[in-house]
């Protein structure tokens, strides 16, 4: 009774995919603090494309995690690195958010800009 009278019902279309890829790994690895989720490489995150697809989910939210972090100048490279493979082996058929907060691009891991000293 309650399937029939349901507001939401959860559906493969309805999931955005969080993906984590980072620059200079060799093979996937854990991802540290989140239990059964993995960081892709470059070339494994199409494989994890491919799997996602066969089981229905298009949508990805891709969180680049480049090799080097800066205080200013940042290189977003890696990040244009994977979308390009990305739509390359995938074209339209796939939808994709992009996460380029600065977090993962400074030294400090905040997501703000910080002067040099810090403040």
């Amino acid at each position: 009774m309650r399937g029939l009278c349901a507001d939401v019902r959860l559906h493969a279309d309805g999931f955005i995919r969080p993906l984590f890829v980072e620059q200079g790994i060799d093979a996937p690895k854990p991802a540290t603090g989140l239990p059964g989720v993995r960081v892709d490489t470059l070339s494994s995150v199409l494989e994890t494309v491919e799997s996602d697809f066969a089981a229905g989910v298009k949508k990805f939210l891709i969180f680049p995690i480049p090799v080097k972090s800066e205080w200013d100048e940042y290189d977003f490279s890696f990040a244009a690195s994977v979308i390009q493979g990305l739509r390359s082996a995938f074209g339209d058929t796939i939808w994709m958010a992009i996460d380029l907060c600065l977090c993962s691009y400074t030294p400090h891991g905040h997501c703000g800009v910080l002067s040099h000293d810090g403040k």
